[in-house]
């Protein structure tokens, strides 16, 4: 039989059709063996195939490590006739970004309103930003700008009016991890806008 460990679950076991085999099959994390509880297996199919799943809610850096598939035959392993088949893969947990407090500001209609955004993000992330002023996600172009490199960027709103006061929130994120695998880090930020003098 073989197993295999694809990087991201379901995890898929198959047991050879001519070996008349009891199929035994654990996850162990760092040469552990995890209770049954941990993970769910669906039954073997016709294609005497059985897929595993390990999923984390949360994870910590405590759930770090390696983790393996191990198949065997229950009934032919103590016989010494089926050693056992294992495939590992190991899971790095990365800090979520965080992000600093981000002043409040008045300016005169017609001035360019900047807020500087410093932040940090694990490595292996490459930093994604998103602003918004309610839930409408701003768009960048000669309104709104976002500069800057590294750790740091500079959101400006430039010539700025009336129209534009309100609440804001900008967010980092991780950009080249999938959807809903990084937390993203958010501040808010409140814009006044005062008329000119007349």
């Amino acid at each position: 039989f073989t197993a295999t460990f694809p990087a991201t679950p379901p995890t898929s076991v198959a047991f050879c059709p001519t070996t008349p085999c009891t199929p035994t099959v654990v996850l162990l994390k760092n040469g552990v063996v995890l209770a049954p509880s941990a993970y769910v297996c669906d039954p073997i199919n016709a294609q005497r195939q059985i897929n595993c799943r390990l999923n984390f809610t949360n994870p910590t850096a405590g759930d770090a490590g390696q983790y393996c598939l191990e198949a065997s035959c229950s009934n032919l392993a103590a016989l010494g006739k089926c050693a056992p088949a294992r495939a590992c893969a190991n899971l790095t947990v990365l800090p979520p970004p965080t992000i600093n407090a981000v002043p409040d500001r008045k300016v005169c209609a017609g001035s360019n309103a900047c807020f500087t955004v410093n932040f940090t993000a694990p490595a292996g992330c490459t930093p994604s930003i998103v602003v918004k002023k309610g839930d409408v996600v701003l768009a960048f172009g000669s309104h709104y700008t976002l500069t800057g490199s590294g750790t740091s960027r500079t959101f400006c709103i430039n010539n700025a009016q009336i129209e534009d006061c309100g609440l804001y929130e900008i967010c980092v994120g991780c950009g080249n991890l999938a959807e809903g695998k990084c937390i993203e880090a958010c501040a808010e930020f409140r814009l006044e806008v005062l008329p000119p003098p007349t």
